[in-house]
């Protein structure tokens, strides 16, 4: 059973959100800077880290979240409709659970052409 009165911790993996003092500044956007992509994972989840490692190694910023550490509305939330970890939430791409190389290449590619020089971002062009 998860204790009610611990808070819930997160990590993210680019060194520029690290101080980022709450979920929801870390989650803001600007067109040259689409919104973090959130892997919620468990312990021992060897796809998980392997999803998070991907993640890592394009350069992917992302937020982790413990599945264990949401309350259980927020899990519940979160979880619906999944039946495996991670559950990854990649706005513009979509959401998905699995270590999914399909999708997680579909999001790299995203995010390196929305970085490049000159890109419109996610957006696109006005």
């Amino acid at each position: 059973m998860i204790d009610q009165n611990t808070p819930r911790t997160s990590q993210t993996s680019a060194p520029e959100d690290t101080d980022r003092p709450d979920r929801t500044d870390a989650q803001s956007s600007t067109p040259d800077r689409p919104e973090p992509v959130t892997v919620f994972s468990s312990p021992h989840c060897q796809a998980c880290a392997a999803t998070k490692r991907s993640l890592d190694k394009a350069g992917v910023p992302f937020e982790a979240v413990d599945l264990g550490d949401l309350d259980p509305a927020e899990r519940e939330q979160v979880v619906a409709g999944h039946t495996t970890a991670p559950i990854v939430h990649a706005p513009g791409i979509g959401t998905w659970s699995g270590h999914r190389p399909t999708q997680l290449d579909a999001l790299i590619a995203q995010r390196r052409a929305a970085s490049a020089p000159g890109a419109p971002g996610l957006a696109g062009p006005a």
